[in-house]
């Protein structure tokens, strides 16, 4: 079996939004001073519909608003904690509020979640801003797992309308999804099931999806059967579908590159299992901002999220039901 294809996730993004522009001209794209290769090809090709408005993440959002009220769909692209903490207010105001009143189409493109930017240090760690764009009502959240998920996104954003954000890994990752899963994966269901075991079962998002499908395939080594689940759509995936999916299963951990238990992955999964018997453990970061500077994996030691003891507490959670 040949090697799964490693890209990082806004490239394929901006392609697809390029490419999107050539047959939709309402398509308008902006960032606040952040660059990619295939940004390069698309502001060639459509200048009139591009514009840099600098390190200035706020008014990037008043900008987006007033294209939207023009009748523009609007992408606007930028690292992901500035691009909703920094201007939280606009967003809730501009993208909250008056969304509510009239139609526009706007959707936040946010590169670094999780601590994909792991040398920046906790400025640039996207650990809280997940929770934060998830309180507001209507507003689109996805974290997408792989960068064929992340592609297929666009035409959700484009077709949908609406407001949103999705946060992109800010490093380059492997890609999950074949052929079969892409085409059945739907940001409307909001989640995939590589596979369910009743014993335990994980249910992660992002990058900690990857992770989770490794840990399977060690566990698999030693005859230990773990399911794990993509959640890909963090505001409203389809509960009844999620419900019978986990039907069953005794134990759900949810892994998340943020804070459990502060309005999460883990939160969102507890709503979306309430009265259900299973029981939840969530894994996520120690709450602490982390000044400890080196590579994601050093971080992920440093905090019980390295695989190796990952998988120590999932032996150690299946033993408690054994």
């Amino acid at each position: 079996m040949s090697a799964p294809e490693i890209r990082a996730m806004r490239e394929p993004v901006i392609e697809r939004i390029r490419e999107r522009m050539h047959d939709d001209a309402g398509v308008f794209f902006l960032t606040a001073d952040f660059g990619s290769p295939a940004l390069d090809r698309l502001r060639a090709e459509f200048p009139d519909r591009f514009l840099n408005v600098g390190i200035a993440e706020q008014n990037m959002v008043n900008i987006a608003t007033g294209l939207a009220l023009e009748g523009y769909k609007v992408f606007a692209y930028a690292i992901a904690v500035f691009a909703t903490l920094r201007c939280y207010e606009q967003l809730r105001v501009n993208l909250g509020v008056l969304a509510q009143l009239r139609p526009m189409s706007v959707h936040m493109i946010g590169v670094g979640a999780g601590v994909s930017y792991d040398v920046s240090g906790p400025t640039h760690h996207g650990m809280e801003e997940l929770a934060a764009v998830r309180a507001m009502p209507r507003f689109a959240v996805a974290c997408p797992s792989d960068w064929v998920l992340a592609r297929k996104w666009v035409d959700h954003a484009v077709d949908a309308g609406g407001t949103g954000y999705i946060r992109l890994d800010g490093k380059p990752v492997a890609r999950l999804y074949d052929d079969a899963a892409l085409a059945a994966a739907d940001y409307r269901i909001g989640f995939h099931a590589f596979s369910v075991s009743a014993p335990l079962t994980v249910v992660a998002t992002g990058f900690m999806t990857q992770k989770a499908l490794r840990l399977r395939e060690r566990l698999a080594a030693r005859g230990v059967a773990i399911g794990v689940v993509d959640v890909f759509n963090l505001r409203d995936p389809d509960g009844v579908r999620f419900r019978e999916a986990l039907h069953g299963v005794a134990t759900v951990v949810t892994l998340e590159e943020g804070f459990p238990h502060r309005g999460g992955l883990d939160t969102l999964v507890r709503s979306l299992l309430d009265g259900a018997p299973t029981r939840i453990r969530p894994r996520g970061f120690a709450e602490r901002y982390t000044f400890e500077i080196g590579p994601r994996e050093f971080l992920h030691e440093a905090n019980g999220l390295d695989e190796a003891s990952l998988e120590a507490f999932l032996l150690e959670t299946l033993a408690e039901r054994a």
